[in-house]
């Protein structure tokens, strides 16, 4: 299953949020209770919860960075085509691979073609990507939506993580959303892109 966290602060206070990435990583222990660690750089912060499936060795383990440090993926799912993709867009990596993981796979393969990987992937999945070089985060879902990726933002940051009880860890107001809470009543579930948390 996985878990994933993590924060960009813009300026000023908000950085005394990317502590909270921690707290939040450490919210989603039942997520993955395989081992997790919390990546830092700058203003930025990434959390990783681990549940082993594909490669169980510590080779797998995330945040997961590209050799030269620029890239650093978090990742929750499962890439079918991995190895296929492996074959077609990445031979020179074959020898050079850490690990057997789909994650290794993905990260490389965006380190090489950028957005065009997403039209690659055939599986599911959520990931938080960081580029060192341009100091920039993106945050990427698979287009049914299967794995959850919900994100927080205001003027002094933005967090994101696979359930709302990491956001309330890391500090996110609980505010009611009642401009929400009528289409709640009405349908009996949430339409995306909402939530029933103000901001989320």
């Amino acid at each position: 299953m996985c878990g994933i966290s993590g924060a960009i602060a813009f300026e000023g206070s908000g950085e005394v949020y990317l502590k909270q990435v921690e707290l939040a990583n450490a919210s989603l222990h039942l997520r993955g209770p395989d081992g997790g660690a919390v990546f830092q750089k700058g203003a930025t912060a990434l959390g990783h919860r681990r549940l082993s499936i594909i490669d169980t060795s510590c080779a797998g383990d995330q945040p997961m960075t590209t050799t030269d440090g620029r890239y650093t993926i978090v990742f929750n799912g499962e890439i079918f085509n991995y190895r296929q993709l492996l074959e077609s867009y990445l031979p020179e990596f074959k020898q050079v691979l850490r690990s057997h993981s789909d994650t290794e796979i993905f990260l490389l393969l965006y380190s090489k073609l950028g957005n065009k990987t997403f039209e690659l992937l055939e599986g599911f999945f959520a990931a938080g990507i960081y580029d060192a070089e341009k100091e920039r985060l993106m945050l990427v879902r698979d287009r049914y939506g299967k794995k959850p990726l919900l994100v927080y933002q205001d003027e002094e940051k933005v967090f994101f993580a696979s359930e709302m009880k990491a956001l309330f860890k890391a500090g996110i107001p609980k505010e009611l959303a009642w401009d929400i809470l009528p289409l709640y009543l009405q349908l009996n579930y949430v339409p995306q892109p909402h939530s029933l948390v103000k901001g989320v």
